[in-house]
């Protein structure tokens, strides 16, 4: 069985629309089968391309752009207000530091964290002990090659 009329209909507009120019429209057809469609009068041809658009847009326009600029700056500031302080707090949790420095350069990073003091102590020991166990060897083989060219005998190379 059909339903005649839809349980929720929906509510009839009206929709008027007043003073609304329509703009001219020049479509010019390319002899490639392409078209050109120009909309409106052409204000650019006296413009350069890269000319500043502040000095040629009119300056009420200019004040509503900048007012609305400001107004998503200022709103997309307030909202991430609470992420900031969120963000601000983990740090300080994590016992990360953030301070200015001009030592030993302007901008030099002042981030302070333990984890981070503690792996470079860590590397610098295991390379310590990589770079003077390779001296060590270093030092042994110059040693038997200076001795086999006395004897002309064949070094022996032994790691420990």
């Amino acid at each position: 069985m059909p339903v005649d009329k839809a349980v929720n209909q929906a509510p009839a507009l009206e929709l008027i629309v007043n003073d609304i120019e329509e703009p001219e429209v020049e479509i010019i057809l390319e002899d490639d089968g392409g078209a050109t469609v120009e909309i409106g009068e052409d204000d650019s041809a006296d413009v350069d391309f890269y000319a500043n658009l502040a000095e040629v847009v009119d300056p009420d326009a200019l004040g509503r752009v900048s007012m609305d600029l400001m107004d998503l700056f200022q709103s997309d500031k307030s909202s991430r207000e609470e992420w900031e302080s969120q963000y601000t707090k983990g740090l300080e949790l994590l016992g990360l530091k953030m301070e200015e420095r001009t030592q030993p350069f302007r901008g030099a990073s002042g981030a302070v964290h333990p984890m981070l003091t503690e792996a470079v102590v860590q590397f610098q020991s295991q390379a310590f002990k990589e770079l003077i166990q390779q001296a060590v060897l270093s030092v042994r083989r110059s040693w038997a090659v200076r001795h086999w060219t006395r004897r002309n005998k064949p070094p022996v190379f032994r790691s420990s």
